[in-house]
């Protein structure tokens, strides 16, 4: 839909539309008269058939009653439609107009004629009569377009009856814990507390306004500059009244009791609330203290000016505008500062000093910066770890750095050539910092910014990561196709895909298993599944489990061994998310014993590591269980076993080429599926996570079994599977069919490459036709891990072999050797000593054949068959 279509698509809709400038909510028009009368269809089509233009919406009973609920933020949206899905009126909420803008959400509703008044709350407007709202597909100051979250040609806007709008007031009022303000387009007084100055504190304010309070800025000074202030401060009206009468004493002109007259009315319509409706309908605010210091500086100088301000600023606290000057005393004997100045756009060092009459002076001692900090956001970690800063900058450097630690914000700020003084500017942003939090001008975020869930105060937190709504049908979508999953695609595994996929479902929550139950324990195990090549293990983990979750591309994450091969690399993994982290191919960390220790230490506590950073020993947190695949076996040793779950593919389980690209067309586009079952789990562990204290397979089955039961489907069988892993000598078996399958493989396609070659002849009815191959080749030196011994029946296997054997957990021949009980030694042969393992030819063929007691014939014809596909 173009621009114009938008706008009387709305206006059908009965709202009253205006223009508004680009990217910005300032009206393009006078609109006081579009608050009480909608606009004519005709001006509506003229004002929008150009486009590079916002939609405004006019709330109140201009627009058929309409109120808006507007949320400045994710986090207020987010914990308000918590609250009022407690309540049978989050149905209307699910089905009225909902709007994302630029930092938050637009809830659009219908009311009773006598309840569009305008509410203000902190972080939450109510607008109704005499406001307006930015509507879709308008564009946001930051970039952002305003869009709607459901079709609203699908949705109409949701009527709230007086009880229901009640309802949303106590919500409101609960969420936020502060006292509400009323606007009427009355105006009415504010409803907070103002504070009253002493007769010192006024006073004292007097005697450094004095030297400024001159013709030509007297109605600036005091009348809209320092009534700013004094208002956003909620400073009583009756102190700035006393202020302004004191002052107008100590003038002689003969206008200044007409000039106090002026003031004392400007005051009275600043603390009537009207600026408010002024600023909202200019959408710039007022000059408040940087009023003040424009002032002083043009009538006083600009040193002197820094120094009133900074007094006044110790009277009145800090001040809500980024426009203020910071000061940050550093050096008490010395009285030095470091002062953030946004009107000049420096970052300077002064001193205080006593000047030759006796008066205090500040004078500057360095440029150290040609950009300014106007806007602080600390990122508290409450995991432990190191703040983070989001600066915003004005002056040479106008934008905003972060969310990073303070060294990696002034690197950037060196590398943008906006520094003078390399030396002081990392002491002097981190004192002007600390001077923005000292003074509450800082905003402090304690929140997590890896993506996952934690359990804090007693609640699972979701970062970065929200569950969508969903339906029955949504949850059946995604059990029909695991159901298909278990039943064809993965049938051969049975149970141990069934295992797979319970580890998958709560792995995400290993996490907040560990911060639950505190103890320092193996509560949640990593997840190794090794074996044989091309059995699906990576696909199970890297794309049907994150399928179940779908994390944000940031905590996506599947690398290969050599990316947690060290201790660096093995905690930075760990540290970036709580959702399961797929490393492939991870044979060399179980044969690192120094990083083993690392991994067990990671099932098993909340940190896996640490390390000093910027002087500060800082602990990386343990957030993300490993789903890990590999080739060779898995260590037999009980305590790796503990820590790693296990789960063996023979070579029974490999899957077929055909079999892959057909899985690749019909099941890979269908994945995404998977996602409703995730938020599923996600929703029954966050309304009760006490379940986490429940062992891993028992919660997993059970909230199995709870979604086909909720979906009114009935459970399979296979729901109750849990795959407890084979004996040591089944694995040891497994271990022998590998070798024997890899030896085999080898002899066999040297056989096909240089058979026309050898003239094979036997003079024994008795041989198998794999011996008689075999001998062939050792005979003719076509095998280069075997040399036959001088004069007999033995043959000698070299360092060779262990090529061919990779990966089967024969790491020295002599370990080849111990395995079957053959003869690790050194041999002499054509005139070199070597290291070789002996063994009968008799009884390496033995080993070699498919069953000891396989008939010549049937040898015979695998034999044919295979060279026939050959």
């Amino acid at each position: 839909m173009s621009l114009v279509d938008w706008a009387k698509f709305y206006y059908e809709k009965g709202l009253s539309v205006i223009p508004l400038k680009f990217k910005e909510k300032i009206p393009l028009i006078p609109w006081e008269r579009y608050q009480h009368e909608r606009a004519t269809i005709h001006e509506v089509e003229e004002w929008f058939k150009e486009g590079w233009k916002n939609i405004g919406v006019v709330c109140g009973k201009v627009s058929g009653n309409l109120i808006v609920i507007d949320f400045d933020s994710q986090e207020l949206f987010n914990n308000f439609v918590l609250k009022i899905s407690e309540h049978p009126l989050s149905e209307k909420f699910k089905n009225t107009w909902i709007v994302r803008t630029g930092k938050g959400y637009h809830f659009y509703f219908r009311v009773d004629e006598d309840l569009t008044t305008t509410r203000r709350f902190n972080g939450i407007e109510i607008r109704g009569d005499g406001s307006q709202v930015v509507a879709p597909p308008s564009m946001h100051p930051s970039g952002k377009v305003y869009e709607f979250v459901k079709d609203p040609h699908e949705h109409d806007i949701i009527y709230l009856n007086k009880d229901e709008y009640n309802i949303v007031l106590k919500v409101i009022e609960e969420l936020v814990g502060v006292q509400k303000t009323d606007r009427t387009t009355q105006s009415t007084q504010p409803k907070t507390e103002f504070r009253q100055l002493s007769d010192s504190e006024i006073l004292k304010i007097v005697e450094l306004l004095k030297p400024a309070y001159k013709p030509g800025n007297r109605e600036l000074l005091i009348g809209l500059y320092l009534t700013a202030w004094f208002y956003k401060k909620k400073i009583a009206k009756e102190s700035i009244v006393k202020i302004a009468e004191l002052l107008a004493n100590e003038d002689n002109s003969p206008d200044a009791e007409q000039k106090l007259k002026r003031i004392l009315k400007q005051i009275d319509y600043h603390y009537s609330g009207r600026y408010e409706k002024y600023e909202e309908e200019k959408g710039k605010e007022l000059k408040g203290k940087g009023g003040v210091q424009e002032i002083l500086e043009q009538t006083l100088g600009e040193q002197k000016a820094l120094e009133i301000m900074e007094e006044l600023q110790r009277i009145l606290g800090a001040s809500p505008h980024t426009s203020d000057t910071i000061f940050s005393l550093v050096d008490v004997s010395r009285q030095l500062y470091y002062v953030a100045i946004p009107r000049k756009g420096w970052i300077a060092r002064v001193q205080r000093r006593i000047n030759k009459d006796g008066v205090p002076e500040l004078v500057y001692k360095e440029i150290i910066a040609e950009c300014c900090p106007t806007k602080v956001v600390v990122y508290e970690d409450p995991l432990g770890g190191l703040r983070k800063f989001e600066i915003e900058f004005t002056g040479m450097l106008n934008k905003t750095l972060g969310p990073a630690e303070l060294d990696v914000i002034v690197n950037r700020l060196k590398a943008d050539a906006v520094v003078k003084h390399q030396r002081l500017i990392y002491d002097a942003l981190s004192s002007i910092i600390l001077a923005f939090i000292r003074h509450g001008k800082a905003e402090i975020r304690r929140e997590l910014e890896k993506p996952g869930f934690y359990y804090i105060d007693g609640e699972i937190k979701s970062v970065k990561w929200q569950p969508n709504e969903y339906e029955k049908k949504d949850l059946a979508k995604s059990l029909e196709l695991l159901n298909e999953l278990r039943c064809k695609w993965y049938s051969r595994i049975g149970e141990k895909f069934t295992t797979m996929i319970k580890w998958g479902l709560i792995a995400p929550f290993a996490y907040c298993i560990k911060q639950i139950r505190r103890t320092v324990a193996v509560h949640f195990p990593d997840l190794v599944a090794y074996g044989a090549r091309d059995t699906g293990k990576t696909t199970i983990g890297a794309q049907i489990i994150l399928s179940i979750w779908n994390p944000p591309e940031e905590a996506r994450i599947v690398r290969g061994g050599g990316d947690a091969d060290t201790k660096a690399k093995h905690g930075r993994l760990r540290s970036l998310t709580t959702f399961p982290v797929v490393i492939n191919e991870v044979e060399g960390i179980f044969n690192n014993k120094e990083l083993l220790e690392d991994y067990k230490n990671a099932v098993e506590n909340r940190f896996v590591r640490g390390r000093h950073q910027h002087g500060v020993y800082v602990e990386f947190p343990a957030l993300a269980p490993f789903f890990m695949t590999m080739n060779a076996p898995l260590p037999l040793d009980e305590a790796i076993r503990k820590r790693f779950m296990g789960i063996h593919f023979s070579l029974a389980d490999k899957i077929t080429k055909e079999e892959m690209e057909k899985f690749k067309v019909e099941i890979l586009p269908r994945l995404s599926d998977l996602r409703y079952l995730g938020y599923f789990v996600y929703e029954n562990i966050a309304k009760n996570p006490e379940l986490l204290k429940k062992d891993w397979t028992i919660l997993a089955t059970e909230l199995l079994k709870k979604a086909f039961e909720f979906c009114d489907m009935d459970v399979p069988e296979w729901v109750d599977e849990l795959y407890t892993g084979e004996s040591e000598e089944e694995i040891a078996e497994a271990i022998n069919e590998e070798i024997r399958s890899r030896l085999l493989e080898d002899i066999n396609n040297r056989y096909s490459r240089y058979i026309s070659r050898v003239e094979v002849t036997t003079e024994e009815d008795s041989v198998t036709s794999l011996y008689v191959r075999f001998k062939a080749l050792l005979n003719n030196r076509f095998l280069p891990w075997a040399l036959a011994k001088d004069g007999g029946d033995n043959l000698i296997i070299t360092s060779s072999v262990l090529r061919i054997l990779k990966d089967c957990g024969i790491d020295s021949l002599k370990s080849l050797a111990e395995r079957f009980g053959w003869k690790y030694a050194l041999f002499k042969l054509n005139g070199k000593v070597i290291r070789g393992v002996e063994v009968p030819i008799d009884e390496l063929v033995a080993f070699l054949e498919k069953s000891p007691h396989q008939s010549q014939s049937d040898d015979k014809e695998w034999l044919d068959d295979m060279l026939k596909e050959w």
